[in-house]
């Protein structure tokens, strides 16, 4: 992989990730302010914290979808800003190469996120027992 591609690679995951823990981190959020409601007697804020933190990993792999996109508009957007997009167009790059440039790395998460969701035991199942 040539420099410009670890580059645009590195970029591109960065934002995804910045973007699937705002995101995540916004759902857990209201997660928390939905079992508001349901405080009283030994369920307070500090099992309905848990119970949130029970149901992070199925979010992170329903929530990847939204970072994905927030995170490629965003990182390409910083590119574009700094000049750096022009920048590699004007070196020779077609428009092409460096989208497959951005794309390929979230490609390869997308592939272990998927098998990581097929082969591991959802955690949804667990939070909603231990809620019980």
């Amino acid at each position: 992989m040539s420099i410009m591609g670890r580059y645009l690679s590195r970029v591109s995951l960065f934002a995804v990730l910045v973007a699937l823990i705002a995101v995540s981190g916004l759902d857990a959020f209201t997660i928390v302010l939905r079992e508001w409601d349901d405080f009283r007697g030994d369920y307070g804020f500090v099992q309905a914290l848990g119970y949130a933190l029970l149901l992070v990993p199925v979010r992170l792999m329903q929530n990847l979808s939204f970072a994905i996109v927030i995170g490629v508009l965003a990182g390409v957007g910083v590119l574009v800003i700094n000049r750096e997009w022009e920048a590699m167009n004007g070196v020779g790059l077609s428009l092409t190469k460096l989208s497959w440039l951005v794309i390929r790395p979230l490609l390869v998460v997308v592939l272990l996120v998927m098998v990581v969701d097929e082969l591991v035991a959802r955690g949804e199942i667990t939070a909603e027992e231990a809620q019980k």
